[in-house]
Parts: C-alpha cells; sequence; structure tokens
C-alpha cells in the first residue's frame, strides 16, 4: 500500500521538529549539569556558507577561511 506524498512531507516535519527539541533539551541538561558553553552556531554556518565555494571539510590553506555574512544566522537555519 502507498501512502500519498503528504503523508511523508507530514513524517518529515514531525521527525525535524522532535529532533530539534531533543537536541535543545539535551544542549540545555549539559549547560545546567556539566556547565558546558551552549553550542557555537557560527561555526556550523561558515562550513554550510563554504558549500557553493566547493568548501566542504578542511580549509588546506593558511590564510584564514572567508568571512560570512551573520554566520549564526546561516548556523541555526541549517539545524533548525
Amino acid at each position: 500500500m502507498t501512502e500519498p506524498p503528504a503523508f511523508y512531507v507530514a513524517e518529515i516535519i514531525v521527525i525535524g521538529i522532535v529532533a530539534t527539541l531533543v537536541t535543545d533539551i539535551w544542549q540545555r541538561l549539559l549547560q545546567a549539569i556539566a556547565g558546558l558553553p551552549p553550542a557555537r552556531w557560527g561555526l556550523i554556518g561558515r562550513w554550510v556558507a563554504g558549500f557553493p565555494r566547493g568548501v566542504l571539510f578542511i580549509n588546506r590553506s593558511r590564510r584564514p577561511p572567508a568571512s560570512v555574512a551573520k554566520p549564526q544566522s546561516v548556523g541555526h537555519s541549517t539545524m533548525r
């Protein structure tokens, strides 16, 4: 039996929301219990923003990576 495509879209959205909530709660627990600092979304934002330029994993040059406008916003949008 084949479900309609809307079923899969709804399922993906629900899984994404639940995964985000679990991740956020886990981060808050680690902050409260172990005193760990919050995630640095700017690093993730710079990493994702490098995809269109072909920079996927490692910056092998000795120069600093290219700057990205609002890397925290880019990082948050990729994880939320």
